[in-house]
């Protein structure tokens, strides 16, 4: 597998794996911050509810994304040449 296919597939793989533990948590997580600081911090309370919405809808396309660069890099790179695979014909 071409170097930078395997690098776009690690970070995919941990995006992906990421974006699935934030979307399961994040709700409760938020939750619980909210009754924590009570009614008088609303403004506090709604930037944090914007920028985990912003984390948790960009995280999961990145990975798919990557993934897809991924399949194209190894793609275009073809299969890498062995030893074997000589232009010289040993007829």
């Amino acid at each position: 597998m071409h170097p930078a296919a395997k690098r776009c597939v690690k970070w995919s793989v941990g995006l992906l794996v990421i974006g699935s533990i934030l979307t399961l948590y994040i709700p409760d997580l938020f939750f619980k911050f909210q009754d924590a600081v009570g009614p008088n911090a609303e403004i506090g309370v709604r930037l944090v509810e914007i920028t985990l919405q912003v984390i948790r809808e960009t995280v999961m396309p990145i990975g798919a994304s990557l993934a897809g660069a991924a399949v194209v890099i190894q793609v275009l790179a073809g299969s890498p040449k062995t030893s074997h695979d000589d232009d010289t014909d040993p007829r």
